[in-house]
């Protein structure tokens, strides 16, 4: 859709249809193996496997490190082995843990360089979490600075990043004049197929912008939530659907469509008993 719409804007007049026709011929023109193989001489080279440690197996470690040995864990890192152990684990749990890595993963030579490897694990970890907070600050800071994504932080469970998503997906906001053209862009329109005058399945057809349709998803299974503002209609949906919670979800975020255009191009903050009062007239 955004070659085609690429295309419109250069001034070349191509319908929907005909473009796909040619895509698929094209698509058909191009070789069935893409894999290309590569071969050389012994020690040419080389292929490398990263594994992912887990934090709740360092945070055992660090207790055992700390209480059997007598150190201390920096200031920084307490108040995250605690925070971290209470979440996981409750006191008794954690105990056993670590007398369990006493006799099990606890290694007795090269303590030192082990905690200090542990030390350094953490040390990374922090500098991630700094480094994720100082990006979440500069997105928070754009929104701000952005009126109809500023607008959208006010719809209840958007944050951020979805209201900062949203718009950049979307693009020249004014363009749009009814929410279906949001859903087609989102590539959550129907599409589906008939036979003999009979209309068959129907489905979203996927063919647009997937993070705009990851937001307006993720944005709808919050308010789906218990004490969420769509979770009477979502209970009623999965009845509706055979107890399909996927079906009741999908069918949900499309009704979010007028809403989230509504906003952006008015810039006006999210009004609970407004939106109640359109959904009881539309449901009337």
């Amino acid at each position: 859709m955004e070659v085609l719409r690429h295309l419109h804007e250069e001034g070349i007049t191509l319908g929907e249809s005909t473009f796909y026709r040619v895509v698929r011929l094209e698509k058909a023109k191009l070789p069935s193996e893409l894999m290309v193989r590569f071969e050389g001489v012994a020690g040419e080279f080389a292929q490398f496997d990263f594994g992912v440690a887990d934090v709740r197996l360092v945070v055992v470690v660090l207790q055992s490190v700390r209480v059997e040995r007598g150190t201390e864990v920096p200031t920084g890192h307490s108040a995250d082995v605690l925070r971290l152990a209470l979440q996981h684990y409750g006191p008794e749990k954690a105990r056993a843990l670590r007398e369990e890595a006493k006799r099990s993963v606890g290694l007795g030579n090269a303590a030192e360089a082990r905690r200090r490897e542990i030390w350094d694990v953490m040390d990374r970890w922090e500098l991630l979490r700094a480094q994720m907070k100082a990006a979440d600050d500069r997105i928070e800071q754009v929104v701000m600075n952005y009126a109809p994504a500023r607008a959208l932080t006010t719809i209840p469970e958007l944050g951020p990043v979805g209201a900062a998503t949203i718009p950049s997906e979307m693009g020249a906001l004014h363009d749009f004049v009814h929410a279906r053209q949001v859903l087609k862009l989102a590539g959550m329109n129907l599409v589906g197929s008939s036979s003999a005058g009979k209309d068959g399945r129907r489905w979203q057809s996927k063919r647009g912008r997937p993070l705009l349709r990851k937001q307006l998803f993720l944005l709808t299974a919050r308010w789906c939530k218990k004490s969420g503002l769509f979770r009477v209609q979502y209970e009623a949906m999965v009845k509706r659907n055979g107890g399909s919670k996927i079906k009741a979800l999908a069918a949900l975020a499309r009704k979010l469509a007028p809403l989230i255009l509504e906003i952006a191009q008015t810039e006006r903050s999210f009004d609970h008993e407004r939106w109640a009062k359109e959904r009881r007239l539309r449901s009337a």
